[in-house]
């Protein structure tokens, strides 16, 4: 009978679903080293397999993209869209990837134990952002660890995502800007526990530069979070009013018009060019200096001694 127990459990291990009846779905399956029902023997061979399988998703994340990498990503037991472009970036301890049709993954970025990321048709993420999750959560919640981003939205670069508890982002929103923070759990004081929930950015919604948003904040559909704001639940409301946000704690301060960005079809503005400058390009910004076309290359601004010499007469 023991024989027949320990080839269940083999059988288990082959199909992948050997804690089914154990822990949730998802990687807080995964937490427990050893599946049920296995001796120590077994036990050591199933977490060297474990090992290896790490190592080698690990390296695969790292290769250039091409069509071979999303096909071994999916053999690990991802589902990536063949025509995703996945930069290399570091995937350390995570679950499961579903990354959709035309995604961009930028180089660079590093995911740590995250349960699962899902990324909608034409969205991306930028370089140097920092994606993590605190796995112990996992293990009572299988939507803990999530990121999940829905269609043409994004997220720029070198932001810290804490996704512990769920960060959201709606069909075409976007965290704009560089350096800012998602913290989707925290200390209670009063009980001394940590606790986790749930950030949305509403659809078609954008956050500026060095936000800090805390967890269980739901930022309405067509806003604007301006740059620096630090957005907790009980400024903004379950029900928030859409328009721009601000200040530290942001509140709402008025409404907006309707915006281009709003009705965009991927997650990129549209490129500057030569056009902008020639006919209603601003630059009061600069001080009321007129800007010579002669700075101008085919690749924008020239920067340099001649250049900096013409705008200082």
């Amino acid at each position: 009978m023991k024989g027949n127990g320990t080839a269940a459990a083999i059988a288990g291990i082959v199909r992948g679903d050997h804690d089914a009846e154990h822990a949730p779905a998802g990687r807080a399956a995964e937490i427990d080293e050893t599946p049920p029902g296995v001796g120590s023997a077994m036990s050591r061979v199933w977490r060297g397999m474990k090992a290896l399988r790490d190592v080698v998703s690990v390296g695969v994340w790292l290769f250039p993209p091409c069509r071979l990498k999303n096909r071994l990503l999916n053999a690990l037991g991802n589902d990536i869209s063949a025509s995703a472009v996945i930069w290399p970036v570091l995937v350390l301890s995570c679950g499961r990837f579903e990354i959709a049709d035309d995604v961009s993954l930028m180089p660079f970025s590093a995911f740590r134990r995250m349960n699962r990321v899902e990324v909608g048709p034409r969205s991306m993420i930028g370089l140097f952002n920092s994606i993590t999750a605190s796995p112990e959560y996992q293990r009572f919640d299988d939507r803990a660890g999530t990121l999940r981003i829905g269609e043409s939205a994004g997220i720029t670069n070198r932001h810290y995502l804490d996704c512990s508890g769920r960060i959201e982002l709606s069909d075409g929103a976007a965290i704009g800007g560089i350096r800012s923070i998602f913290q989707s759990h925290e200390l209670d004081i009063v009980l001394n526990r940590p606790t986790i929930g749930t950030i949305v950015v509403g659809e078609n919604s954008l956050t500026g530069s060095s936000c800090i948003v805390a967890k269980g904040v739901h930022i309405p559909s067509r806003s604007y979070v301006g740059m620096g704001s630090v957005v907790i639940q009980s400024a903004i409301g379950a029900d928030g009013r859409p328009g721009l946000y601000a200040g530290s704690p942001a509140r709402w301060r008025r409404e907006l018009p309707d915006c281009e960005w709003w009705h965009r079809r991927d997650t990129h503005t549209l490129p500057l060019t030569r056009h902008d400058f020639d006919t209603d390009f601003d630059d009061t910004d600069f001080g009321g200096t007129e800007l010579d076309s002669t700075d101008l290359d085919s690749t924008g601004p020239r920067t340099g001694t001649d250049a900096d010499e013409r705008s200082a007469v």
